[in-house]
């Protein structure tokens, strides 16, 4: 494999204005002429010209091996960092990673032959041989650390990219057996771009509409994996990512209606926030502060109301709730509390029957079949 790449990422042409020399003269440019020499690739303002010389020794060489691209690619985006420390002006900086901002859905070449050649690719993305195939590759999650250095900008996703990757998971996906090997291909692969949402700190109905899927998608696992054991599927981290997901809409909600840009899927996730804390007494104090359209739909409406029977113990108004007007996802959401509010019920019925032999409380009580219904 020809790495003939690597030049071109810095620029659309390696241009060093030299008449027979590889050499360049220092110099420094500044205002409109830097930002058309960054434009241009002309990077001859940058202090050390060396790093370039460098990237074009790295251009051509063959690789055979995916360890080998992975050490070449690992060596350019060394150096790459080193130059992006000596460009000069941050405008320069910006119209690089504005520029060369990755805009394939399948991530970084670096992360992709770093996984091959470490043998951590995941079976969704082999082909039915085992061998690893490019075309289903989709970035993987990795935790940030507290040294490590601002991604490049070929490392992150493009807006679009970001939304075609989480549209391609859906729709890939959707097709194969849910199983706890699927939740973790989802959640890493969804976690990965949340966190690229975080970095470049979008704010558009795009990501909104991003995080919306990760909390359908986190709601949904709640209930299909409720039976599984803490080694095969991890409900509490399940919920911290909901709950991330949850609040980053949030903040994203705030900031659009700064615009003027109102979403109609606001109330369905406030309502989820209401139903996800039905323990949290100030979560009122929230929805009271939220605009009036929102107060008014049936769903906030809904939720406020099962807030209330939830907290007065009212377990027969709360459970004809549930079974009669929560939607898939409403009803999932609530599975969580069943127990609780089930075992509340039970102390209040012994303390009011004292020693008396209850009687006739399963209609009350067991509403698994009926839950069953509404999952349906």
């Amino acid at each position: 494999m020809k790495l003939g790449f690597v030049a071109p990422i810095v620029g659309e042409q390696m241009n060093f204005n030299g008449r027979g020399s590889r050499n360049p003269p220092k110099r420094r440019i500044s205002g409109r002429n830097l930002r058309n020499s960054c434009v241009a690739g002309n990077f001859d303002h940058v202090e050390s010209p060396d790093f370039l010389h460098e990237l074009e020794a790295l251009r051509g060489r063959s690789c055979t091996t995916a360890e080998k691209r992975y050490e070449v690619l690992k060596v350019r985006d060394r150096i790459l960092q080193r130059l992006r420390k000596h460009v000069n002006g941050v405008t320069a900086k910006k119209l690089i990673v504005e520029r060369w901002i990755w805009r394939h859905m399948s991530g970084p070449l670096l992360e992709r032959y770093r996984r091959i050649f470490q043998m951590s690719v995941n079976p969704f993305e082999k082909r039915p041989s085992g061998e690893p195939d490019h075309k289903f590759f989709v970035t993987d999650y990795s935790r940030s650390a507290a040294d490590q250095e601002e991604p490049l900008c070929h490392e992150l996703r493009s807006p679009k990219a970001l939304v075609a990757s989480m549209d391609y998971i859906l729709k890939w996906m959707c097709n194969k057996p849910v199983t706890t090997q699927w939740y973790d291909f989802v959640w890493s692969r969804t976690r990965a771009i949340r966190k690229e949402i975080t970095q470049q700190k979008i704010i558009s109905p795009e990501a909104v509409g991003i995080l919306e899927k990760c909390c359908r998608i986190h709601i949904f696992a709640a209930h299909h994996f409720c039976e599984c054991s803490a080694s095969d599927f991890d409900q509490q981290m399940n919920n911290e990512n909901l709950t991330k997901s949850l609040q980053s809409l949030r903040h994203i909600y705030e900031d659009l209606a700064k615009r003027h840009i109102y979403l109609d899927s606001e109330a369905e996730f406030r309502c989820y926030d209401v139903l996800l804390n039905l323990r949290d007494s100030n979560i009122l104090q929230q929805v009271f502060k939220l605009r009036v359209e929102v107060q008014a739909t049936p769903e906030m409406r809904l939720a406020v109301n099962l807030f209330l029977a939830f907290n007065t113990s009212n377990y027969v108004r709360f459970f004809r709730m549930v079974i009669s007007s929560c939607s898939f996802l409403q009803a999932c959401l609530l599975h969580r509390w069943f127990g609780e509010l089930r075992a509340d019920t039970l102390r209040t019925l012994a303390v009011s029957y004292s020693k008396k032999i209850i009687r006739d409380t399963s209609d009350a009580l067991t509403i698994g079949r009926n839950f069953q219904t509404v999952a349906q």
